[in-house]
């Protein structure tokens, strides 16, 4: 990727997620929920694209690789395993690898995800979470958000299949307001839990999430 997702970028970006310790926590409590619903958790788990780790930092063996240098580090400081390099990661080591708004900013998403296949153990899940895009009109210029595709579950599901993987399954996850709703966590986490997701169906803020397994698995 020739984008540049160092600090700068993940402070726009992800600003308060850095800098508030109760807020990424609850990000991160939210991603198990969200994320591994479909896969066992408490297996061997790799992240490609770590961003700031809150996938992965509340998971027992949770290991990790990311572009920026910045990521790298600050995901480590919550206790993931890092990997300087896609070519330290082990092949076929991992029950589940996770590729959480990552694959809309590669050059070669084919590619990435023939990669990310060889990291999985037989009957390994690969799950993979994509923004639901808005098609609107837009600047000429470069966003900060960088995304090169957008995605529907058709579009991926091919996509997938010509990398070697059967579809399993297919799913929206509806969030929105969780920093702003962060202080009804202190009352319920259950509450806060059931407001983020609410709110997200009222007002469509969603996730495509996509489960799948090596076709030669079985």
């Amino acid at each position: 990727m020739k984008g540049s997702y160092e600090r700068a970028y993940h402070d726009e970006v992800h600003g308060r997620l850095g800098d508030t310790p109760r807020y990424y926590d609850l990000k991160a409590r939210q991603a198990v929920g969200d994320y591994f619903a479909d896969v066992d958790p408490r297996g061997d788990v790799f992240e490609f694209g770590l961003g700031l780790g809150k996938n992965v930092a509340r998971l027992p063996h949770a290991s990790g690789f990311d572009v920026s240098e910045y990521a790298r580090s600050f995901s480590a400081s919550k206790g993931v395993r890092v990997y300087a390099s896609m070519d330290d990661v082990p092949r076929g080591a991992f029950d589940t690898v996770l590729c959480s708004h990552v694959l809309e900013h590669v050059e070669q998403p084919l590619a990435t995800l023939e990669l990310l296949g060889s990291l999985l153990r037989p009957n390994g899940r690969l799950v993979v979470v994509l923004p639901a895009e808005e098609h609107a009109p837009s600047t000429l210029t470069v966003d900060v958000h960088q995304h090169l595709y957008a995605w529907t579950f058709r579009t991926i599901n091919n996509l997938l299949d010509r990398a070697g993987f059967e579809v399993l399954h297919n799913r929206y996850v509806y969030r929105t307001a969780q920093f702003k709703l962060r202080h009804v966590a202190r009352l319920s986490y259950r509450l806060y839990d059931l407001q983020t997701r609410a709110l997200g169906r009222l007002l469509d803020r969603k996730n495509l999430v996509v489960v799948a397994r090596a076709k030669t698995a079985r």
